[in-house]
């Protein structure tokens, strides 16, 4: 089945993510690091003073987990590519930067208060609102849940799940991990490197008849059009045969020859534009039942949906 899960445009959607995370990343240890008044002027001191329980360098996670509304997630940081995984699938096209603020977020961890009475059952931990997870390099991993909202100091509760403990912590840290896994998907972009002016040809292969535009205002036309293949919608990620066989990829493609734009720097340190031949390939399968036709475009191994309309208005600037 597919899963629509981006109305806004995928070109912007990891800038606003991004920046969003930055700013409750900022928040949170603001809160988290410096002594503060309760909005509502009522809190004590001891809801002010920061307590370090969980300081260790964040070069040092291997593996950063939660579980939020009902779904689990955990990811493993692969050393040798640089990158987040998701564990169990290797392969999901993961958004890097959630995951990196979660890591930040609980390999330091500082709490205004302890509760001497621990986990009375009146703070949320029956049902949570998270779970949490870090492991390190030195094979140490804690585990956490975020309780309920401290309505008069602004904080959560916050219990050490291996050691019984129960703490406050600054609110801000529950929104780190309230993302369903397809929040997380990271939806491929189309080339930027391709300009209108510099398209040499564009070939479409389609129903077993093959067509070729050279003309400048066609191809002019077609770039336009091209942009209709934004990823937006997909229907598999695994890039696995049985994907492209069950939604028939190679029944046609998209062929765009262009010229690119390419920087060369001589030994005299001056740098000079020039342009080098280039292609960039779109691959069609079987229009579904929706009336949906999958495609893969070229660096990405999952198969997206565009609506058979899309298409047709492309298949228009060849004929």
């Amino acid at each position: 089945m597919a899963n629509k899960k981006k109305k806004t445009s995928p070109i912007l959607m990891p800038l606003i993510l991004v920046c969003a995370i930055a700013v409750l990343f900022l928040v949170y240890k603001v809160m988290d690091a410096q002594n503060q008044k309760n909005l509502a002027g009522n809190a004590a001191a001891s809801e002010t003073d920061v307590t370090m329980i969980l300081e260790k360098a964040v070069e040092d996670v291997t593996a950063v987990g939660y579980t939020w509304n009902g779904e689990k997630n955990s990811f493993t940081w692969n050393g040798r590519t640089g990158l987040w995984e998701l564990d169990g699938a290797k392969n999901f096209p993961l958004q890097q930067e959630p995951i990196t603020t979660m890591a930040n977020a609980l390999a330091a961890i500082g709490v205004f208060r302890t509760l001497e009475d621990g986990d009375s059952g009146l703070y949320g931990f029956d049902s949570p609102e998270a779970e949490v997870t870090i492991s390190f390099k030195d094979g140490e991993t804690r585990r956490f849940a975020i309780g309920d909202l401290n309505t008069v100091s602004g904080n959560r509760y916050f219990k050490d799940l291996d050691s019984g403990a129960v703490h406050t912590i600054a609110a801000a840290l529950l929104p780190y991990f309230q993302y369903t896994r397809e929040d997380l998907f990271s939806y491929a972009s189309l080339p930027t490197d391709i300009e209108a002016s510099y398209i040499d040809s564009v070939t479409l292969s389609l129903n077993g008849k093959e067509q070729k535009i050279t003309d400048t205002e066609k191809t002019k036309s077609f770039y336009t059009k091209f942009q209709l293949l934004t990823p937006t919608e997909y229907a598999d990620w695994s890039g696995s045969d049985d994907a492209l066989t069950k939604y028939g990829i190679g029944e046609g493609s998209l062929t765009v020859s262009y010229k690119k734009a390419v920087t060369v720097t001589d030994t005299s340190g001056n740098s000079n534009t020039t342009r080098i031949a280039s292609t960039y390939k779109v691959r069609f399968g079987k229009t579904t039942a929706e009336g949906k036709i999958p495609y893969m475009i070229d660096g990405s191994d999952v198969i997206y949906l565009t609506d058979a309309a899309d298409l047709d208005m492309i298949a228009e600037v060849f004929k």
